[in-house]
């Protein structure tokens, strides 16, 4: 059965995220003592990163970012990379399959903490050239109220034919979307046991005309208020 806090957050599927992000070149070259004197993030001030995603079950969520980066050439060029580079715009886009720890088992659907781990494929472009790219990572979202939260992420990108990297990105989120819903009794017919007739929350969808606490389905008198038999 779902709860009402549930509800909340099963019927607003899909996530537009707004922010700022940052890649780091040097941490997958330098070792963790030399990563501690200096952070070596490039990246903005201003909004450069949109996230847009729709939960397609109540653990996974899909996800296409974009982002884009102002690099520092002549910090890179210094490591160095596989090229030399001559150009400091760096952007990629990229879809990212989401496993939410939020999923009912692991951290109830409506926990204000939402983790959780994604990978997926990535194209970053470099110096005007795009390198295809896998991405592994983690991140969580902050939900202080239904609609609105917090994100972060932080990946390594590995990238084929050119330098892997990390990349960190933190932004704002707004929650929307209802789940389809054939029989409009406010349960999504992922999780209503009777879809197509208009039911309670309290019967998983099913409808009890009566009142009387038990189904249509099992009530031998479903227009007459009675007691199931012991």
């Amino acid at each position: 059965m779902l709860s009402s806090a549930d509800a909340q957050t099963i019927y607003h599927p899909w996530i537009f995220e707004g922010g700022t992000n940052f890649t780091d070149f040097h941490f997958v070259k330098q070792d963790v003592a030399t990563q501690f004197q200096a952070t070596n993030w490039m990246g903005k001030n201003a909004p450069t990163m949109m996230r847009i995603g729709r939960m397609i079950k109540p653990f996974i969520t899909l996800s296409a970012i974009w982002s884009t980066v102002t690099l520092e050439t002549d910090k890179l060029n210094k490591l160095p990379l596989q090229e030399t580079l001559s150009g400091d715009y760096f952007w990629k886009a990229g879809l990212q399959i989401e496993y939410k720890f939020t999923n009912g088992k692991l951290l109830k659907e409506d926990y204000f903490f939402d983790p959780y781990i994604y990978t997926g494929f990535s194209m970053s472009t470099i110096d005007d050239k795009s390198y295809p790219g896998i991405p592994g990572g983690i991140g969580f979202n902050i939900w202080p109220v239904d609609y609105f939260g917090f994100n972060i992420q932080a990946s390594y990108e590995y990238v084929f034919d050119f330098d892997d990297y990390m990349h960190y990105s933190i932004g704002l989120l707004v929650r929307f979307g209802e789940m389809i819903d054939k029989d409009k009794d406010r349960i999504p017919d992922r999780y209503d046991a009777c879809p197509k007739i208009f039911g309670v929350e309290k019967h998983n969808g099913c409808p009890d005309y009566d009142y009387d606490d038990v189904v249509d389905s099992l009530d031998q008198c479903p227009r007459e208020f009675g007691y199931a038999p012991s």
